[in-house]
């Protein structure tokens, strides 16, 4: 009996010592676990690599369509000019580049067939109200039944004759920009004047003083800057995701830090079968002074989703196979930073932020110089 008691106390003194040992194995193999996850920066090496910190902040995403064009004016927008008559350059008052508002005087032609529109507009004027009179003196005696009938309807069709022509060379003199009321005052026109239709800015210079030009020959073009388009071919692929409505931003062949502003205007219903793409027009913004050039290259981002969500800087993601963390200063004292690795879920990634999915609040992230640190 004797012997048996003294069996169970080492027996339990054996237990507790196995069990403590257990303890202490756990405890030393946690504090190197969390040793070996953890890193310890000086603040000598976080100033010398130009390391920062930051935390989640509220940015814009957006999913785009990337598609390249051109500068156009629209039929509206464009304007080249000619001339109604046959004539000889007298005077030229702009040069290629110039603004002109509509209704400037480009040039003047003198012109011989003027002035025979003038002669004959006086001579049919003058034969007009000889001809009012004979049909109004012919219309009453007819109405009296004084006068014949055949006499009458001669009188009243050679009265509306000589009125329809009249009125015909009124319209032409009228079209070019001839002041009929100085014409029948007595003074006549040597040359008449060629008129800006619409406000812009002269992309083209066609004839030179002393020139004869014909009608219908082209003398200047106009484009109002302010009515350009973009012509943008989008792949037969992307099509669906355009709408009308829907914003982008453009930049200029070798202005890619600049960009510009515009609206889908237009929809293609057609697909180049070579190119594999439709073509779609957009309204360049008017509230900026940039002045462009027609068919000028563009490349073009369309915004086809847009939302603001929390997110970190790119350069604080950490990539390893297919999952992604970030470094968290967990401490720090006078000398040193410990940080630790989080784990985190990814959703959309700009040219500078990445999405964050993760609920947890995340402070003191190091957002710079961070990538090669990460633990295994």
């Amino acid at each position: 009996m004797k012997i048996y008691k003294a069996i169970i106390p080492l027996t339990i003194l054996i237990i507790l010592l196995t069990s403590g040992c257990s303890e202490d194995s756990e405890s030393n193999n946690d504090n190197n676990e969390s040793k070996e996850s953890s890193i310890q920066i000086t603040k000598e090496q976080f100033d010398s690599n130009n390391m920062e910190l930051g935390e989640l902040t509220l940015q814009f995403f957006e999913e785009t369509v990337t598609c390249n064009g051109n500068i156009v004016a629209p039929n509206n927008g464009v304007a080249q000019i000619s001339s109604q008559l046959s004539g000889i350059v007298e005077t030229i008052n702009y040069t290629i580049d110039s603004y002109v508002n509509k209704g400037d005087v480009l040039c003047l032609l003198s012109s011989h067939d003027l002035i025979i529109i003038q002669q004959d507009y006086l001579e049919t004027s003058a034969n007009l109200e000889r001809l009012k009179i004979e049909y109004q003196r012919s219309k009453a005696l007819f109405e009296e039944n004084i006068g014949a009938e055949k006499e009458f309807k001669s009188k009243e069709s050679l009265y509306k004759a000589a009125f329809a022509k009249c009125e015909s060379l009124k319209l032409q003199l009228e079209l070019l920009n001839i002041d009929i009321q100085r014409i029948i005052d007595g003074e006549q026109y040597s040359s008449f004047p060629i008129i800006a239709p619409i406000s812009g800015y002269i992309t083209e210079i066609n004839i030179v003083l002393a020139q004869f030009v014909e009608p219908q020959t082209q003398l200047f073009e106009i484009i109002d800057t302010k009515k350009l388009q973009l012509q943008l071919s989008i792949f037969e692929n992307d099509i669906s995701n355009i709408a009308i409505g829907q914003s982008l931003y453009f930049s200029l062949l070798g202005e890619s830090s600049k960009t510009h502003p515009a609206t889908i205007i237009s929809i293609g219903k057609t697909i180049n079968t070579q190119s594999k793409t439709v073509q779609c027009i957009a309204s360049i913004d008017t509230k900026s002074n940039d002045v462009f050039t027609v068919g000028s290259f563009i490349e073009s981002h369309i915004q086809i989703y847009k939302k603001e969500s929390m997110a970190l800087p790119n350069g604080a993601i950490i990539k390893s196979g297919n999952k992604y963390s970030v470094l968290v200063v967990d401490n720090f004292d006078d000398s040193n930073y410990y940080l630790r690795k989080e784990p985190v879920q990814i959703g959309i990634k700009s040219t500078e932020y990445t999405e964050i999915l993760n609920k947890n609040k995340l402070t003191k992230v190091l957002t710079k110089g961070g990538y090669n640190l990460s633990p295994e």
